[in-house]
């Protein structure tokens, strides 16, 4: 199914699913910063950069963090089988992002 179906629904449907992704995000962001007073920040996997997409949801104004290539990795940022972070990947995001927060401070 994935290797078949998907592939071909992600080519047909590849626009849709990406206006709607970032519509949904900005959307989701508003509501945030409307009833929170704060700003949502996204981390985006290396494994979805998808030229178009990037370019486009670099255009917004959303807070973005870009993880860097190695956490493709099976071995240690990914579980096999399912795709979900490890727990290495895990702590190195959490430094990740509390570094980005940090450095939005100064």
């Amino acid at each position: 199914f994935r290797k078949v179906f998907v592939p071909i629904m992600d080519e047909l449907f590849g626009k849709y699913y990406e206006k709607y992704m970032i519509n949904s995000l900005k959307e989701i962001n508003k509501i945030i910063e409307e009833k929170y007073k704060s700003k949502m920040t996204i981390i985006v996997w290396p494994d979805y950069y998808k030229k178009n997409f990037v370019k486009k949801l670099k255009e917004t104004n959303l807070d973005l963090i870009f993880l860097p290539n190695k956490f493709n990795s099976y071995e240690e940022y990914k579980i096999k089988n399912n795709g979900h972070p490890t727990a290495k990947a895990n702590e190195e995001i959490a430094e990740i992002l509390y570094n980005h927060i940090n450095e939005k401070k100064k």
